[in-house]
C-alpha cells in the first residue's frame, strides 16, 4: 500500500511539475518572437556621445532598415524584453495621484509596439514627428492603468511623477514580460519616447521581417554598420534565439525532472512487482493445501489475486487525497492554475493495475502448477 501511494505521489507531482515548464514556455508574453531580429549597439563613447546627435543616427539607421526587402516594420527600444538586466523607472501616477508600485520606464521609438507584436488595446502608440520632438506622451500598460479605474478612461489624461514632471497619456498596451522572475511579470510598465538613446542603456533595434529571422540576420547588421562602422554592434540574434537562450535553464530542469521522474517510477513499479510477487510466491505451501484439499484452481487465483488487487486499491485510495494536496501547492508555488491531475492519477492507477495483476498472477499459475505434495513442502 506505501509503495502504492508513493507511486501515484510521484507521478502526480512530476506531471504538475513538467506541465508547469510547458506552460511557462507557452505563457502568451504580450509579443510575438517569430520572424524578429534584434540588432544591439552602444552609442556610449563614441561621436554620438554628444547632445542631439543620437536621435539622427537612430532614424538613419531605422530608415535603411525599413528600406530593406522583407522588412514589415522596425523600431528601436531601451530594454528588450526577457533580456534586460535592470531597469529605470520609479514611482509614477496619474493626475499626480501615485501608483501603489513603482513601474518600470522603458524607452521606445515609433512602431515599436507593431514591430514586436505588441497588443494595443485603447488609444495608439508614437508617431515618429513625436519621438523626433521629444513629445510629453506616455504609453501605459494595461495592469498600470487598470490601478486608475478603466483602462480605457486613462486616454488623454497625465501620467505623472513627483508631481512635476507630465506626459500625455495616448495608448494602452497589454503588458509585455520584461521580468524573468515570475512573482514580478508584467509590472506597471511606462513607455516613453527616448531622450538619449543608445548612451544608458545601450539600444536594441528590432525589426519585423518575412521567413525564416535568422536569413535577415547578416543583411540588417551590414545595414546598421554601413551608418557608422565605428558604432559598436553585438548581440545579434533573432528574439526566438534570445528567448531559447533565456529559458535553456528552465528547458534542461524540465527534462531532467522528467528523466529522474521516469527512472523513479520504473524502480518503483519494480519494487511493487517485486513485492508482490515475493508476497504471493510465499504462499505456495498455502495454494497446495489449498489445492489437495480440493479447491479449484479458478477460486485460488480469483482468491490471491483478489487479495492483492485489494491492496493495490487501497494505496490508491490513500495517495488521491495527498496528489490532490500536491496540486494546491503546486498552485500555489506557481501562481497559477496547473491543469487537471484526473487523467495522470487514472494512467497512473491503470498501470499499477496491469503491473499487479502480472506480479500475482504468474506467481499463484506457476503455483498451481506445481504438485501438491512438493507446494507443501516448499520454503
Amino acid at each position: 500500500v506505501g509503495q502504492v501511494m508513493v507511486t501515484m505521489i510521484l507521478l502526480s507531482a512530476s506531471v504538475l511539475a513538467g506541465r508547469a515548464f510547458a506552460n511557462l514556455m507557452a505563457v502568451d508574453r504580450g509579443y510575438d518572437v517569430k520572424g524578429i531580429v534584434t540588432v544591439s549597439v552602444s552609442l556610449a563613447s563614441t561621436t554620438y556621445q554628444l547632445d542631439k546627435r543620437q536621435l539622427p543616427y537612430f532614424e538613419e539607421v531605422l530608415d535603411r532598415i525599413r528600406r530593406l526587402p522583407g522588412v514589415h516594420t522596425a523600431s528601436a527600444t531601451g530594454f528588450l524584453p526577457l533580456y534586460a538586466t535592470g531597469f529605470v523607472g520609479g514611482p509614477f501616477g496619474i493626475d499626480g495621484h501615485p501608483a501603489n508600485r513603482n513601474s518600470i520606464m522603458v524607452p521606445v521609438f515609433s512602431d515599436y509596439f507593431r514591430t514586436m507584436g505588441g497588443h494595443i488595446l485603447y488609444g495608439r502608440e508614437f508617431n515618429e514627428a513625436e519621438v523626433r520632438a521629444s513629445a510629453r506622451v506616455a504609453v501605459v500598460n494595461e495592469r498600470f492603468a487598470a490601478a486608475f479605474g478603466t483602462p480605457a478612461d486613462v486616454i488623454g489624461r497625465q501620467l505623472t511623477m513627483a508631481d512635476t514632471s507630465r506626459w500625455k497619456i495616448v495608448g494602452v498596451v497589454k503588458g509585455m514580460d520584461y521580468e524573468t522572475d515570475p512573482t514580478l511579470v508584467n509590472p506597471f510598465q511606462v513607455f516613453l519616447p527616448p531622450t538619449n538613446p543608445g548612451i544608458f542603456p545601450p539600444a536594441t533595434f528590432v525589426a519585423r521581417v518575412d521567413g525564416p529571422a535568422e536569413d535577415c540576420l547578416a543583411a540588417i547588421r551590414d545595414t546598421i554598420r554601413s551608418v557608422d562602422p565605428e558604432v559598436p554592434i553585438f548581440g545579434v540574434k533573432t528574439m526566438q534565439q534570445r528567448l531559447d537562450e533565456m529559458f535553456i535553464r528552465p528547458k534542461f530542469y524540465r527534462m531532467a525532472l522528467w528523466v529522474f521522474a521516469g527512472f523513479a517510477l520504473l524502480l518503483i513499479v519494480v519494487g511493487v512487482y517485486g513485492l508482490l510477487a515475493y508476497a504471493v510466491a510465499r504462499r505456495t505451501k498455502e495454494i497446495g493445501i489449498r489445492m489437495a484439499l480440493g479447491a479449484a484452481q479458478s477460486k485460488v487465483a480469483g482468491m490471491v489475486v483478489g487479495e492483492t488487487l485489494l491492496l493495490i486499491c487501497a494505496g490508491i485510495a490513500g495517495s488521491i487525497p495527498l496528489a490532490f494536496w500536491i496540486k494546491r501547492l503546486a498552485a500555489s508555488l506557481i501562481g497559477g492554475p496547473t491543469g487537471s491531475i484526473a487523467a495522470p492519477i487514472a494512467f497512473g492507477a491503470l498501470m499499477v493495475f496491469v503491473v499487479a495483476l502480472a506480479a500475482s498472477y504468474r506467481p499463484v499459475r506457476r503455483a498451481m502448477k506445481v504438485d501438491p505434495m512438493v507446494a507443501l513442502r516448499y520454503e
